[in-house]
């Protein structure tokens, strides 16, 4: 089976192209940039050395499946609102329209659960079905492009899944997130700073994001015109910092934690935790 993925360099891409590439699919990668010198798969990827912008009908002949993963301004990267609405929302609606162009049957794509904002704070887990009220501009720009991608599913007879990410962690992720900070400072036996750690976050391991979206491309119970929607976590919240005190014994770091010595960021949702209907059938 032939599979397009967008993103395939980033964070949760090159866990699922490993995947991928173990599962025996023939996978297709965008990569602007690719250098054959420092591709890590070994040439069994075929990389497509093109801008997400610049796909054509061409490129997507053949293949069976999309996925989707490729964003701007995910956190805590910044991004301009022309940017993400170029990328976010403007090229996600036009790969769809090619991969409708083209016959493709399935389109993955990879969504936020920051999306759902200060909807989050009212549930113990909230459903993939649940209101969407984003605080911030990469998350306003991911509810957008949703709005449109489903909308376009339904009246074009595509097989749409739409996968909410919750909080992944990770070797790999961007060396100023979260865990990847923490990651550090155990390793190099520095202390840690952090805020009070309250908020309450799902966190999975990116791998485990990674299976999901390999096991999206074979399910059995997603139809054209109805597009599917789920939340990849856990189910399990936990606080800040008890993630951060978990990960640091299990790191045996010899530094301390220090909880308080920085302030909260505005716009912080308190507690996000996903309700996983669906996600295992």
């Amino acid at each position: 089976m032939r599979i397009f993925l967008t993103g395939g360099t980033g964070f949760i891409g090159n866990y699922l192209i490993k995947l991928l590439i173990e599962n025996k699919y023939e996978v297709y990668a965008l990569n602007r940039n690719y250098n054959p010198c420092s591709d890590l798969f070994k040439n069994r990827v075929n990389w497509v050395k093109k801008g997400l912008d610049e796909i054509n009908l061409n490129d997507l002949q053949g293949m069976e499946v999309i996925i989707h993963l490729a964003s701007a301004g995910v956190s805590p990267k910044k991004a301009s609102w022309e940017e993400l609405e170029q990328v976010n929302i403007k090229s996600s609606l036009r790969l769809i329209r090619l991969a409708c162009k083209a016959n493709v049957r399935r389109f993955i794509a990879a969504g936020t659960c920051l999306e759902y904002g200060e909807e989050s704070n009212k549930w113990e887990r909230i459903p993939p079905s649940a209101s969407l009220k984003p605080l911030t501009p990469y998350a306003i720009s991911k509810a957008k492009s949703f709005s449109l991608l489903k909308d376009f599913a339904r009246i074009n007879n595509i097989e749409m899944i739409y996968c909410r990410v919750f909080t992944a962690y990770g070797e790999g992720q961007y060396e100023r997130n979260f865990w990847p900070s923490l990651n550090c400072a155990a390793k190099e036996g520095r202390d840690f700073c952090m805020s009070m750690g309250n908020q309450i976050r799902d966190f999975i391991p990116v791998n485990d994001v990674a299976n999901y979206f390999l096991k999206a491309i074979q399910r059995i119970d997603v139809l054209p015109r109805e597009p599917f929607v789920v939340n990849i976590g856990t189910g399990i919240g936990l606080s800040l910092k008890e993630f951060a005190i978990q990960e640091w014994q299990r790191l045996e770091a010899k530094g301390k934690l220090l909880p308080g010595s920085l302030s909260t960021r505005r716009n912080e949702i308190h507690r996000i935790v996903a309700d996983t209907i669906g996600l295992n059938s």
